[in-house]
């Protein structure tokens, strides 16, 4: 029992020792062997990984280095296998000779990889101009096709396939395209990982695609002179665009309807980007389309605007000609039956009815809300001008002692006795004579127009009563919608205008009236008008625009407001006083009951956005005291004074800026300057320039005002995005180091 556990461990140790000398005679046996399997296939492109010698065993290392190399050319890896030509190199020809038949195989991949790099410009080349590479330009790199690396290949045979296209040699591209391209990207290849290829592969592909429903497509077309249509989208290849003509006349010719406008376009623009003279089977076509869209749009215009013109006014010409079969537009052919029926219900909307009933059952067409509306409204005239005046009759009794009704009746408004049509007009626009007034004078003007009727005295009176009922009410309106405008555009109230503000017919425009009186003087009316408001929103309840809503809000705001704006103005001139400066910010209102806060505002603005509304506050301070003839204490006139000056001294220059800006780069302590050679204005109008002027007086006085300055400085720069050079950056951090070093 002791010998047999003596022998096993004799035995594990012997066989421990001996593993790693198998374990590299297996690793020579392999490299050998793959070795010998890579020279004798010469596009070998998949070898089983082996593990990477060391640099001491240089045979196996430089062969490893080459059958890597070209695995990864191969695979389309090109950096990788320069990696590998780079590590070959750099261990010497000397030990090349020493590996027989590595050489040849090496220097036949370094030819391999030229080709590869040789074809890129070329490649470059068509990708900027598709038309600039012949077929003959890529064969004279022959040697480019017998490479393994596959973006090479690929690149190499589309462009032949290309020019085959573009030469008209239709069979020979699609041989080359078929054979070679398809078949690599059937493989791990991804021509999308090639610059351009993968669009330019995918385009071709599904022109080809296409070109298999074209072909059989074209040969029925012409054939039979029916096109069976065309599903696939064929992409446009400009050196040739024959083909895509053709797809183009299938899809017209098919649906001409639907898609025939949009193809004549697009045959157009074929025919100016062909190279190629156009067959003149394709010029036949395109007259032909041409001819039939022209058609069918000619007639379906003429129809549809006297459509038009007839459901906006109800008359058509007299001389009114259109046709009544459209293929493409069932519901044309309704809407000409329904202008001869409804323009003459007596004697043609019977046969009108039936020429539409006889549309509807055959193509079923989906008629608008408008044409359903006009049906019934042929409907309801065939059947009143049957007989429905009794009716009418008795509404006229009715109507005439007070102009009003006393119960509901059924009026058509189309009768054959045109008089009668009249007096339905004039009852439904007296009695609506808000939404209809207008409306039915145009009518009754229209019945005139094309029929000769004589009007009795008693039915003349009532028309003359419409229209002096239907003109006062449009008068009013516009005057009150002028003023309206007139506050909207120019935020205050015109005295050109005398409003009224009883508007029966629209309650909104009582609202505008009492709102127009509110904002003619806010200070003294605008309580009032807002009062006034309010009695009509209990009262009718109208339903207000948001544009009148935003009006009320605007003028309850200002009022309620006006108290506390005149305290935040008031403040911020307490802050301005004493150096026109203001240390926050403030957002202006120039309106104000209080005109001398208003004035105060005017001053304020002018003196800090000078540059900018200087001239107009001053302008508008002036306007101010005249129109209110105000009286201003020493301080106010002190400033108006100096804002007086600012304008007539105009912007400032930039000499004395630039002299002492030159003074400031050129010195390490500007504090220590002489100030009586400093010359700056208060205010400069570009932003570098206040800036650079800010800088300087903050370093002059860094701890007394060179916080104040640097706020300035950036506030400026976050309000109106300055950009600085390296110069005034260093000068603005010097600035807040300087004041960083105060007590």
């Amino acid at each position: 029992m002791i010998l047999n556990k003596y022998l096993l461990t004799v035995c594990s140790l012997a066989l421990l020792i001996s593993l790693p000398q198998f374990s590299q005679a297996q690793q020579l046996v392999n490299m050998e062997e793959t070795w010998q399997e890579f020279l004798s296939n010469k596009k070998t492109a998949n070898i089983s990984k082996l593990k990477k010698p060391d640099k001491s065993q240089p045979a196996n290392y430089i062969k490893y280095s080459l059958i890597y190399a070209n695995t990864y050319f191969c695979g389309d890896n090109i950096e990788s296998a320069e990696e590998m030509i780079h590590e070959i190199e750099a261990m010497g020809k000397e030990v090349w000779d020493r590996v027989p038949g590595f050489e040849e195989r090496y220097l036949g991949l370094k030819e391999n990889m030229k080709a590869y790099r040789a074809l890129d410009p070329i490649w470059e080349k068509f990708l900027n101009n598709k038309t600039s590479v012949s077929k003959e330009e890529v064969e004279a790199h022959p040697e480019a096709k017998k490479i393994c690396e596959r973006g090479t290949l690929c690149k190499y045979f589309y462009m032949i396939s290309h020019d085959y296209f573009c030469q008209k040699d239709l069979e020979k591209a699609r041989d080359v395209f078929d054979s070679r391209i398809r078949r690599l990207v059937a493989t791990t290849f991804n021509p999308n990982d090639i610059e351009g290829l993968g669009e330019e592969v995918e385009r071709m592909t599904q022109f080809w695609d296409a070109m298999d429903e074209l072909t059989p497509a074209w040969e029925a077309y012409i054939e039979t002179g029916i096109s069976p249509g065309m599903q696939a989208e064929m992409p446009v290849i400009d050196c040739y665009v024959i083909p895509n003509m053709k797809a183009c006349i299938l899809k017209a010719t098919y649906d001409i309807c639907g898609v025939g406008e949009k193809m004549l376009d697009k045959l157009k623009e074929l025919q100016k980007k062909s190279t190629y003279p156009i067959p003149s089977i394709i010029i036949d076509k395109m007259d032909f389309i041409e001819e039939e869209v022209r058609n069918i749009k000619k007639d379906l215009a003429i129809v549809n605007t006297y459509w038009k013109k007839f459901t906006q006014t109800g008359n058509l010409p007299s001389d009114v000609a259109y046709k009544y079969v459209f293929a493409c537009d069932r519901e044309a052919e309704v809407k000409a039956y329904l202008m001869d029926g409804l323009m003459d219900p007596c004697r043609k909307g019977k046969e009108a009815l039936e020429n539409i009933s006889k549309v509807r059952k055959e193509h079923k067409p989906a008629l608008a809300s408008l044409t359903m509306e006009k049906l019934k409204e042929l409907k309801a005239a065939v059947s009143v001008s049957s007989g429905d005046e009794t009716v009418l009759n008795d509404a006229w009794e009715d109507f005439l002692p007070d102009d009003a009704l006393s119960k509901n009746y059924d009026l058509a408004f189309e009768y054959c006795d045109k008089l009668a049509e009249i007096k339905a007009f004039i009852i439904d626009g007296t009695i609506h004579v808000c939404e209809k007034g207008q409306q039915r004078l145009d009518d009754i003007e229209n019945v005139l127009d094309e029929n000769e009727v004589t009007i009795d005295s008693e039915t003349q009176a009532k028309l003359d009563a419409l229209e002096a009922k239907s003109s006062k009410l449009n008068a009013k309106h516009e005057v009150l919608n002028k003023a309206w405008e007139y506050l909207l555009a120019n935020d205050e109230v015109s005295d050109n205008y005398e409003y009224d503000y009883e508007f029966p017919c629209n309650r909104e425009m009582d609202v505008k009236a009492y709102l127009l009186d509110g904002y003619t003087n806010p200070c003294l009316s605008g309580k009032y008008g807002l009062t006034e408001v309010d009695k009509v929103m209990s009262k009718h309840n109208p339903k207000l625009s948001d544009e009148t809503l935003a009006q009320i809000k605007k003028l309850r705001s200002r009022l309620s407001n006006e108290g506390g704006n005149v305290a935040t103005l008031t403040k911020a001139w307490e802050d301005f006083v004493p150096d026109n400066k203001l240390s926050g910010e403030i957002n202006f209102i120039f309106s104000y009951c209080d005109k001398i806060a208003e004035c105060r505002a005017y001053i304020m603005d002018g003196i800090i956005n000078f540059c900018d509304r200087g001239e107009k506050r001053l302008k508008d301070i002036t306007q101010l005291r005249e129109d209110y003839l105000l009286t201003l204490d020493q301080i106010m006139e002190d400033k108006l004074e100096i804002l007086y000056k600012m304008v007539e001294e105009g912007k400032p220059g930039l000499e004395g800026l630039n002299k002492a800006w030159n003074t400031c780069i050129s010195m390490d302590d500007f504090s220590k300057v002489d100030q009586r050679t400093i010359k700056l204005a208060e205010v400069y109008c570009d932003p570098i320039s206040q800036t650079k002027a800010w800088v300087m007086k903050g370093l002059m006085r860094p701890c007394k005002e060179g916080q104040i300055y640097l706020s300035k400085i950036d506030y400026l720069k976050r309000k109106e995005a300055v950009k600085y050079g390296d110069e005034l950056d260093y000068q603005v951090e010097l600035l807040r180091v300087n004041i960083g070093k105060c007590p």
